[in-house]
């Protein structure tokens, strides 16, 4: 049971950096059917099972339960996008340019059955002021498109990495 919990963990924190395009690797082989996946994120390797992928079929869960594993993510259904969303609103702390820092904000958060951002949460800073503004940016956020499950809408847990970049 324990090696199970902790073999859905490591697939969780595996997926999402997979899902936001952050691995440097991923392998799947095919032939009639996809058998293994393999992830490759960093010095880690993981591999798992078509089988242990399979989200979908859930039809008996909590109702207030976070979600990390949907079969239709969120969706930020705005004009501009969400990258020129972030961007456009994101303000350079001076004190992060003073000291030339640079980096990337993690940020995990819930999209909510409505569509409304909660509960955002730092997962790694950089310091001098970067945190507070991401997080800013987040409370302005309009609604997204809720993700869903088995056809219902649920809440979804996400993680948005926001890139401090100075411009010379």
């Amino acid at each position: 049971m324990h090696q199970k919990i902790f073999t859905l963990l490591i697939c969780i924190f595996c997926i999402i950096p997979f899902l936001k395009g952050e691995t440097d690797v991923v392998h799947t082989s095919m032939g009639a059917e996809a058998k293994e996946v393999i992830f490759l994120t960093g010095s880690n390797v993981f591999s798992f099972s078509s089988e242990e992928l399979t989200v979908g079929g859930i039809t008996n869960y909590d109702t207030d339960a976070v979600f990390l594993l949907v079969d239709e993510y969120p969706v930020f259904e705005h004009g501009e996008g969400l990258r020129s969303f972030v961007e456009s609103r994101l303000e350079y702390p001076e004190s992060a340019i003073d000291n030339h820092v640079e980096g990337v904000v993690l940020v995990s958060f819930i999209v909510e059955k409505d569509g409304r951002l909660s509960s955002p949460r730092v997962v790694r800073g950089i310091g001098y002021g970067c945190e507070e503004e991401v997080i800013k940016v987040l409370a302005e956020f309009p609604r997204m498109r809720p993700g869903f499950l088995s056809g219902e809408p649920v809440r979804v847990a996400l993680t948005l990495p926001v890139r401090f970049q100075l411009k010379y």
